[in-house]
């Protein structure tokens, strides 16, 4: 009897659709969920060399690309936007200590040679190769940092998922390039956790991913994928290299040059060219990780001109009140170190849109009845543009350069639920301005022009805020002030120098230069400095 159209059969085939789509089931936290967990990790585990592998330590050098557009930090926000990199690992297993370096581009126009430094019992130390120079991150938890890049070691990966035995728990299989793989996922004390997947064949991982709140993407899944798994003599079956996307966008490609067991002992120390700083006695030192007030006090640059210092550290937005609203310039975001695993936020206990709002409430409690009309969003990069959802909610207007545009399109329509914000379920139509030229706001009382200063070496749209009543220009990225005895930035002279012809080139006669990152204001003496420098002097080339 044909039964295949009948309503029993229809049944069947809903149960069994049904039941095939149980293995999600199998993430709850049931015995034989725990027990599976934590025998195909112990398998994948002895599968490349087992603990004993890496007791003399590991040493590690690759070469690749990152791509600055995939994390919103590149010249373009859609096109790519790749430089190259070099970076090294060493572990000791025994001391403890470690070492990370990393040599590539911060942005388009700034490079970054940095080395971590860990130590037990004592803070992480960085030493920035670009200005010769080493600060203690008493900030930062070193163990905890530690960790994070040492879980960039399959085998240490391993080893960190049965230290948190009691949260291991086996989700079934899942598929990645298609072809399906056990999944294993642990959880770490920050309530964070990582997914690992194990080839059933070989029962070596292919990857691990976790979730993360990222500025302008919302709810983001960040992948780990190992490449080219072979044996390497006193470790065993170690990868040839690994690859880190984004969203499902490439982020990182490296391929080693250089496996080792053992630890190299030069790249754990501090070079001889710089000077070691003393251990702070308490309070943190300049480079650390201050932590911003919950609601920070505004400061008066001018009539009807205000800062924001600090809405998170580093970021010193700018307000302009008109006599029936206001006018803010950038709607910051929290950062995430990605090079890390799981991604550092440099930011402690940021989400995607907490600074925004945090922004947004300085307005409504220092400018009551005056709405934010007006958000003057400088560039596109995350850590600028990422906070703009509040704003959104709120019902501001958008001032942006037209390669701007887009991202705060996608940020509004982005899924954020990992740390939902004012936005999350609501749909809401995105009112900006693109600004080419010049846009002037202006009412009896005040006056602010938006000036698209156009392609630099930072991004390729950039917008600065004009105020001719008070002779105020304020910008973001293009100069980064800072004390004479720490001036200039080495790595951002080339925008900086082009800010100064451009500055030079322009009508604008301005009493006050302010910045929305460094120490505020751009001194005529820290001008003089860029504009007398030899033009040869550009570590980005010298990198390149």
């Amino acid at each position: 009897m044909n039964l295949q159209g009948s309503p029993g059969a229809r049944l069947i085939v809903a149960v069994t659709l049904f039941l095939q789509a149980l293995p999600v089931l199998a993430a709850e936290p049931t015995l034989d969920s725990y027990r599976r967990g934590i025998e195909l990790v112990e398998q994948s585990l002895s599968a490349i060399g087992g603990e004993a592998a890496l007791a003399a330590g590991i040493t590690l050098r690759g070469e690749g690309f990152v791509d600055l557009a995939t994390r919103k930090q590149g010249m373009s926000a859609a096109d790519p936007g790749q430089y190259s990199l070099r970076e090294s690992l060493t572990l000791d297993s025994v001391s403890g200590q470690a070492a990370y370096e990393s040599d590539t581009h911060a942005n388009a126009d700034a490079v970054e040679r940095l080395r971590y430094l860990f130590e037990p019992d004592r803070p992480l130390l960085l030493a920035d190769f670009v200005n010769t120079a080493a600060y203690w991150l008493t900030g930062v938890d070193q163990a905890d940092e530690r960790q994070r890049y040492a879980r960039m070691v399959p085998q240490l990966l391993l080893l960190d998922a049965l230290d948190h035995r009691q949260t291991i728990r086996y989700l079934g299989r899942r598929s990645i390039d298609g072809l399906d793989h056990d999944t294993v996922a642990y959880s770490l004390p920050d309530g964070s956790g990582l997914s690992i997947f194990i080839d059933p064949g070989t029962r070596r991982p292919v990857a691990v991913e976790y979730l993360l709140d990222m500025p302008t993407l919302g709810d983001t899944t960040v992948r780990w994928k190992y490449d080219a798994w072979r044996d390497v003599a006193a470790i065993g079956a170690y990868p040839q290299g690994y690859e880190i996307t984004l969203g499902g966008r490439m982020l990182k490609k490296v391929r080693y040059t250089f496996i080792r067991a053992g630890v190299d002992r030069d790249l754990l120390l501090l070079p001889d060219e710089f000077v070691l700083p003393a251990v702070p006695d308490g309070g943190d030192d300049r480079a650390a990780t201050p932590v911003a007030p919950a609601l920070p006090q505004i400061r008066e640059l001018a009539d009807g001109v205000y800062v924001v210092p600090n809405i998170r550290p580093g970021f010193h937005p700018l307000i302009v009140e008109f006599a029936d609203f206001v006018a803010v310039v950038d709607a910051p975001s929290g950062w995430n170190e990605l090079q890390q695993l799981p991604a550092r936020n440099w930011v402690a206990g940021e989400t995607s849109s907490s600074i925004g709002q945090r922004l947004l409430d300085v307005l409504q409690r220092d400018f009551p009845g005056k709405p934010p009309r007006f958000v003057v969003l400088t560039h596109h990069h995350s850590d600028h543009a990422g906070g703009v959802r509040p704003f959104v909610a709120a019902g501001a207007t958008f001032i942006a350069a037209p390669q701007t545009l887009p991202v705060i399109e996608r940020t509004v329509t982005a899924r954020v639920s990992l740390n939902p914000d004012a936005l999350s379920g609501r749909e809401e139509l995105v009112k900006s301005e693109p600004v080419g030229g010049e846009k002037r706001i202006a009412d009896p009382g005040n006056e602010m022009r938006v000036i698209n200063v156009g392609a630099n070496p930072h991004v390729e749209g950039m917008l600065v805020v004009w105020l001719p009543r008070q002779k105020l220009l304020f910008q973001s990225d293009l100069f980064t002030p800072a004390p004479l005895e720490r001036f200039p930035d080495r790595a951002r002279i080339p925008v900086m120098r082009w800010f100064v012809d451009w500055l030079d080139a322009s009508a604008l006669v301005p009493d006050q230069i302010r910045s929305m990152h460094g120490y505020g204001a751009v001194t005529p003496q820290q001008l003089d400095i860029i504009r007398t420098m030899p033009v040869d002097e550009n570590p980005a080339q010298a990198r390149d």
